[in-house]
C-alpha cells in the first residue's frame, strides 16, 4: 500500500462552530470524493501491503482464525483455529500440505492473485459509486475526523446491479479530512433492491455495510473491521443472504519483497521469532 504524506493544512473552507463543521452541500460533496479517490488509489493492483495480520472471520456461523502473510503476490494465510478451537493434528498437518501445494504451483499463486484483486476491485467498485449515488452533509466533528452523512441521491439514476445497491444506502462515513482518508463507513439499506422487477431477485431492506480502517503507521492505512449482512432471495427462490463479520489486527511489518515461498516460511515460525 503506497504511503501518503500527512497534510498540514486543514479544510479552508471549513467553519468551526460550536464543535460542528457547518459546510454547504457541495464541499461536503467534494469532500466525500476526494476521500474515495485516495483510497482508490492506495489499493491500485501491484501496491505492496508489507504487513502480517490475524484475521478473525465470522461467515453465517462459520468461524476461523487466520494467520496472514499480505506479501507482494497477495495474502497467504494458514488457519489457526476453527469454532474457537484449534485445529487438531490431522487438520494442521493439512495446513501444511496446502501451504507446500501452493508453494509448488505458480498457476494456483496466480488464480489466488487474480481472485484477490477481483474483490478489491468489486469492493472499490462499491465505494467509487458512493459520492455519486448518495447526498452528503456535514453532520459533527469527532477528534481529528469529522462526520458525514449520507443518503440516497434523488438525480442518480442506478445503472448497474451495484449500483442499485449503492443507491439504496443511507448511513454515516467518518473521514479523515487532513489525509483525506476513510476510517468508517456504515450503510443501511433504505428500501428493498429489486433486479429485473424483483423477478430476478430482492435484496430485503434493513441489510447493513460497514467498514472500518485505521492508520497503523504514519500515512498507512488498514481495514481493521468488514461486516456484511444482507438478506434476500434470487430467482427460483435461492437464498441471497450474506454473513460477513472480519476483523483484522497485530499488525506487524515485513520486507515488502517476500515472495509466496517466503510467506510460507514465514507462516512457520510462531509471531515473536519474526
Amino acid at each position: 500500500m503506497p504511503k501518503y504524506p500527512r497534510v498540514a493544512l486543514f479544510l479552508p473552507f471549513a467553519v468551526l462552530h460550536l464543535g460542528v463543521y457547518v459546510l454547504g452541500q457541495s464541499e461536503a460533496q467534494q469532500l466525500a470524493r476526494s476521500v474515495v479517490q485516495n483510497e482508490w488509489n492506495a489499493r491500485q493492483e501491484g501496491s505492496p501491503t508489507p504487513w502480517t495480520y490475524l484475521l478473525h472471520t465470522d461467515e453465517s456461523g462459520k468461524k476461523e482464525i487466520l494467520d496472514v502473510v499480505h506479501c507482494v503476490d497477495g495474502p497467504v494465510y494458514r488457519v489457526l483455529s476453527r469454532n474457537s478451537q484449534p485445529l487438531n493434528t490431522r487438520e494442521q498437518k493439512a495446513e501444511v500440505q496446502r501451504l507446500k501445494k501452493l508453494v509448488a504451483d505458480p498457476e494456483q499463486q496466480q488464480g489466488n492473485l487474480r481472485e484477490y484483486w477481483h474483490d478489491v476491485r468489486q469492493g472499490l467498485e462499491m465505494l467509487r459509486i458512493l459520492p455519486a449515488a448518495a447526498v452528503f452533509r456535514i453532520e459533527a466533528k469527532s477528534g481529528e475526523f469529522l462526520r458525514l452523512s449520507f443518503q440516497p441521491n434523488p438525480k442518480f439514476h442506478p445503472d448497474s446491479r451495484t449500483a442499485r445497491l449503492i443507491h439504496a444506502l443511507k448511513g454515516t462515513m467518518l473521514v479523515h479530512p487532513a489525509q483525506k482518508r476513510l476510517a468508517e463507513l456504515r450503510g443501511v439499506l433504505d428500501e428493498n433492491v429489486k433486479f429485473g422487477g424483483g423477478i430476478l431477485g430482492t435484496i430485503r431492506k434493513g441489510g447493513s455495510l460497514e467498514f472500518r480502517q485505521t492508520e497503523i503507521s504514519p500515512g498507512e492505512w488498514m481495514a481493521t473491521l468488514v461486516d456484511v449482512n444482507l438478506s434476500g432471495r434470487a430467482l427460483l427462490f435461492h437464498s441471497l443472504d450474506k454473513q460477513e463479520h472480519w476483523v483484522f489486527s497485530d499488525f506487524h511489518r515485513i520486507s515488502p519483497k517476500l515472495t509466496i515461498a517466503d510467506a510460507v516460511r514465514l507462516l512457520e515460525l510462531p509471531p515473536e521469532r519474526r
